[in-house]
């Protein structure tokens, strides 16, 4: 003859705090030179950040220049290589960029993208 012990667990307030814990997005403080982890995307809470890419020669091209409450990502860049460097210290929290987002975010970036080519334009006339 068998005999079954069935006991029930209960979590415990500590583990609670814990799976609270888990679903907290990932934040990370970065300091000016630091180059954020690739291939994710992230909202930019506090600070200055650059998304530059470089030519065969090694030189460095901005992409975009961001603040506080923009969205910035090297997810599936339209450049490679592509990396996010702070410029100050930083503030970024994770985020799971949805198709609007998604879309949004890319035309956030032909934005930017517009804005310096008139910058570089401008700068050219003017020393030229």
């Amino acid at each position: 003859m068998s005999c079954f012990l069935l006991l029930q667990i209960r979590p415990t307030p500590a583990d609670t705090m814990t799976t609270s814990l888990l679903k907290r997005p990932l934040r990370l403080t970065l300091h000016p030179q630091d180059v954020l982890p690739e291939a994710m995307s992230w909202r930019l809470l506090e600070g200055y950040v650059r998304s530059a890419t470089w030519d065969a020669e090694g030189e460095s091209i901005t992409l975009g220049l961001w603040g506080p409450n923009d969205v910035i990502s090297s997810e599936d860049p339209a450049l490679q290589p592509m990396e996010l460097q702070c410029l100050t210290t930083v503030v970024v929290e994770h985020i799971e960029l949805n198709p609007d987002d998604q879309h949004q975010h890319l035309r956030r970036e032909r934005q930017m993208l517009a804005e310096l080519l008139t910058i570089q334009r401008i700068r050219s006339l003017s020393i030229g």
